[in-house]
């Protein structure tokens, strides 16, 4: 696991090489200043769109583990605080095109979260 620390000019061969890619600017800006976060970003509609349909299961929800997961192998840079949240379950929250879920786990652990693309 190769995880990379860098700033908005960090070449994208880089962040590409690496695992898990943290611009320090997030590190630095507070989560309520979204637009003093100048990092590089990635549109983020498509990433979680093919993420989700990726990760969808029979039932057509998709694990939101399972989605951060691929999210990330496809773009090592990406961090929910880049958008200004602290989580990716925020972040897909504030998704108007998605539908989220919550649903306890039977064993006592914590509630597992789903998400599904919204039908037009």
């Amino acid at each position: 696991m190769v995880y990379g620390f860098g700033e908005k000019k960090t070449p994208s061969a880089f962040v590409a090489a690496c695992d898990k890619f943290i611009y320090t600017e997030i590190l630095r800006a507070p989560v309520a200043e979204p637009a003093a976060i100048e990092a590089p970003q990635e549109p983020l509609k498509p990433l979680l769109i093919a993420a989700i349909t990726a990760a969808t299961r029979e039932d057509g929800w998709a694990p939101l583990s399972n989605v951060g997961s691929l999210v990330l192998k496809s773009n090592p840079s990406f961090d929910p605080r880049n958008y200004g949240c602290e989580k990716l379950s925020e972040l897909v929250r504030r998704q108007n095109y998605l539908k989220v879920k919550k649903a306890s786990a039977i064993d006592g652990s914590p509630a597992h979260i789903y998400v599904r693309i919204k039908e037009n």
